[in-house]
């Protein structure tokens, strides 16, 4: 199901970071209504148009959701943003096609479908979206790509 397996390096993120429990995931488009404005205060971001949602969950099942962009090294964030880096690794790398409203049944399907029937386990660092030309923020309509953090399972 995946488009492939990858090693990743790390990326280097500045970002806006709020927790959603799932009855508030609908709430992160709000979330980067209030990041995309702040795009100018970020230095040296890596230049193109591609913007990164960073998820993780925490210890109380809520998920830590950070919309943010790739910068050249690591750098201070301005105030309200935070600076992160999200370590090398392997990935599973999946498309999302179609209307951004219908992303959550994707990662349903790759966390309850793929993750248990593939021989891999969740490694424990952040996943993330990555938002680049193929997808119109205009319209909610294109291709974003999923990266999961996995290790082969020990079993």
């Amino acid at each position: 199901m995946p488009n492939r397996v990858l090693e990743i390096g790390e990326l280097h993120l500045v970002g806006m970071r709020e927790t959603f429990t799932p009855e508030t995931l609908t709430q992160i488009p709000t979330l980067w209504g209030k990041f995309v404005p702040r795009l100018p205060e970020i230095r040296d971001r890596k230049k193109g148009w591609v913007t990164y949602g960073a998820c993780r969950a925490t210890s109380d099942k809520k998920i830590e959701y950070t919309a943010a962009v790739e910068v050249v090294h690591s750098v201070p964030a301005p105030d309200g943003l935070t600076a992160f880096t999200i370590p090398a690794g392997p990935y599973a790398m999946f498309t999302h096609v179609g209307h951004i409203r219908d992303i959550g049944a994707t990662w349903n399907t790759i966390m309850d479908v793929w993750m248990k029937e593939d021989g891999y386990i969740h490694r424990n660092s952040y996943d993330f979206e990555l938002y680049d030309q193929r997808w119109s923020p205009k319209t909610g309509e294109g291709e974003v790509d999923i990266y999961i953090a996995i290790e082969r399972s020990r079993k």
